[in-house]
């Protein structure tokens, strides 16, 4: 007799209709149990493949149903880094205000600064003198004053 042969799956090969012998309770005697045969039939493999494709497409539809889900999650963190940035901005900017609203109320030379240069105010006794821009500059081809 020939050793059954086995199948990729660990089971028995075995042509159909045939069934290997199996042992029977009393000794010296064989006893044929078509349950334990296993046969790989064309149904099985088929089963087995729509097994897996039915296991991608799960998977594909689980990817296209959260596709949308993370797109929107990274156009938030875009937003979210930009207004991030938007407030360090504000808030250098506030701080900078704050500084000059306390020099305006401890330091008198920066409010004398600012009367000068703003209003145009003098102490007694000092003239004023103001420089205003060219309204004609010269053009570029002609030669400088001499």
């Amino acid at each position: 007799l020939e050793a059954p042969r086995r199948s990729p799956g660990g089971g028995r090969c075995v042509p159909l209709g045939v069934a290997p012998p199996v042992r029977a309770s009393v000794p010296g005697t064989f006893a044929v149990q078509w349950w334990a045969v296993n046969v790989e039939t064309i149904w099985s493999r088929l089963t087995r493949a729509v097994s897996v494709l039915l296991v991608v497409a799960a998977v594909l539809l689980v990817n296209v149903s959260y596709l949308p889900l993370v797109r929107e999650n990274e156009r938030l963190r875009q937003e979210e880094l930009r207004l991030a940035d938007q407030i360090k901005k504000q808030d250098d900017l506030l701080r900078q205000k704050q500084a000059a609203i306390d020099a305006l109320r401890n330091d008198p030379g920066t409010i004398e600064r600012l009367a000068r240069e703003k209003l145009g105010l003098a102490k007694p006794g000092e003239t004023v003198i103001h420089f205003e821009a060219a309204t004609n500059p010269l053009p570029e081809s002609a030669p400088p004053p001499r």
